[in-house]
Parts: C-alpha cells; sequence; structure tokens
C-alpha cells in the first residue's frame, strides 16, 4: 500500500540499522496532531530508475503482505512511502521502547519469559499463514504497547534475494551470527537463499539465548572465525546450559536448534512447562 500521506521534512536519524540495507529515521505526520513514525529508508541502490520501480513493486507486495496478518505479536506497518524517488521507505509507528534488547537493557526485572513466549507466538503466527520471515533476529522483535512484536517480515530476506539477482551478488546479513551455518554457505554450495520456515526455528533460538544472557552466541565480529570453524561447533547440544536460562526454555531450544521443531509446538511447550 503506498501511503497518500505528507511527513515533515525534519527527519531525525535513529540508526543505520539493524540491517546494513537500512537506515531508521524518526519523524510526524503532517497535521495538528501528527504522531511519531518511524521511516525505514533504502540505503543505497535507488538511483536507477529500473531497479527503483522493481523495488517499490516488491516491497508494495510484501508490505500489503504484512499488512494483512492480523495478531497481538505483529508489529503494525502504515504502508510504502516516497515509491517514485530514491527516499523509498517503509513506514510504521515509532516504537519510544525500541527493539527487546534495548527494552531490556533499560528494564532488566522485565519478564523474559512472556516477552519469549510473544515472540513464539508471532512467528509461530506468521508460519501459520505459510510465510517465513527470513531474518528473525533480536533487533527485529519490538515492543510494543507492552508486548513484544515481530517487524520486518519478509523484508531484508526479499532485498537480499533482489540485489542477488540484480547483480548476482550476495551481501552477507548483518544477522548472521543467528542464522544456521547451512544458509550463510547456501549459494556457494549450490543451495537456495530464499528463506523458509526450518530457517527462521534456529534463528529464534539464537535469539532467545541473546535475550536471557545479554549477549549473542557467536560474536558478531567474527565471521570468518565461524566460516572456518570445525563442522561440530555447530552442535548446540556439546554445550552446557547458561545459568541465566531457565532448563525448561534450555530444552525447547536445544530442539530449536537441531531444526526438528516446528513454531506451534514451541509455543505449546513454553505453554505447558
Amino acid at each position: 500500500m503506498q501511503l497518500q500521506i505528507a511527513l515533515e521534512s525534519d527527519k531525525v536519524l535513529v540508526s543505520h540499522g539493524p540491517d546494513i540495507n537500512f537506515d531508521l529515521l524518526k519523524t510526524r505526520t503532517f497535521s495538528q496532531h501528527g504522531s511519531e513514525v518511524a521511516m525505514k529508508r533504502f540505503r543505497s541502490g535507488l538511483d536507477d530508475t529500473d531497479t527503483r520501480k522493481h523495488r517499490a513493486s516488491l516491497f508494495n507486495h510484501l508490505v500489503e503482505q504484512w499488512q494483512s496478518l492480523k495478531h497481538p505479536n505483529i508489529y503494525p506497518v502504515h504502508g510504502i512511502y516516497g515509491a517514485d524517488s530514491p527516499e523509498l521507505s517503509i513506514i510504521m509507528p515509532f516504537s519510544q521502547e525500541g527493539n527487546i534488547l534495548k527494552y531490556l537493557s533499560t528494564q532488566p526485572s522485565a519478564d523474559k519469559f512472556r516477552l519469549v513466549q510473544d515472540f513464539a507466538m508471532g512467528l509461530a503466527y506468521i508460519h501459520s499463514r505459510c510465510i517465513a520471515h527470513g531474518n528473525v533476529r533480536p533487533e527485529n522483535v519490538l515492543i510494543y504497547r507492552g508486548r513484544a512484536c515481530i517487524t520486518d517480515i519478509c523484508i531484508s530476506a526479499s532485498l537480499q534475494l533482489a540485489v542477488l539477482q540484480e547483480s548476482n551478488r550476495v551481501t552477507i546479513p548483518d544477522g548472521w551470527a543467528y542464522k544456521p551455518l547451512e544458509e550463510l554457505t547456501a549459494v556457494d554450495a549450490g543451495g537456495t537463499l530464499a528463506p523458509t520456515q526450518a530457517r527462521d526455528v534456529f534463528p529464534f533460538a539464537h535469539s532467545v539465548y541473546h535475550i536471557y544472557t545479554g549477549r549473542p552466541f557467536w560474536d558478531p565480529k567474527r565471521l570468518t572465525a565461524r566460516l572456518l570453524s570445525q563442522p561440530g561447533a555447530e552442535n548446540m547440544s556439546q554445550y552446557p546450559r547458561p545459568d541465566d536460562i531457565p532448563a525448561h526454555v534450555w530444552s525447547v531450544l536445544q530442539r530449536c536448534w537441531s531444526q526438528n521443531i516446528t513454531m506451534d509446538k514451541v509455543v505449546r511447550k513454553l505453554q505447558d512447562s
């Protein structure tokens, strides 16, 4: 859905990320009681008119798909802005609390288990609609009205595929530390980058690990070390449970890392624990 709204000219840069392909800005709708909105603006690759038209059409479709998802743990999205200009952006409500990691850094006593349940229920709902998210990571879980809600649904994954088709170039996603190794090496191995629900379940576990412990399992600065590591390093069953993660949650994460469980079963196991 292309938005027919006016935004104030003043835009505040919030961050150059968390995705390398976007800048996140904050502005307001231009009205007497304008609401704060976030602009997820594409950083590059839109100077070419044909590329811009293709991207605008692609992301208009993806945003309409996102808007069709109705669930308490899905972050709302308003639509596409600036489809005919290099300022092509996705517009959504601005989250004052930020992503789940930022929220927990300021609210360390928050109920992490409830937030993880929110996260799981949102992802399970996406999968129930026969959709794979493609970029599951803590930065794509925003706090909205006290609940953990999933954002960036299919957006970054589809952009990575678009770049591959346009330039035959593979970009390493910022969220590589959460993804299964076979996905990072898929193209070199003759595989596909297309997102799958199984590939969502694995990074869900690594995201929950980060949420509970306050640190990612893989050092974000050591991509090469991970790519060159021994195959056994990816076997999460060999690692002891951190004290920060409850035993009943750890057992669910082990199933997720093995990719032999679906998100609807994850939700049920968390609810039954």
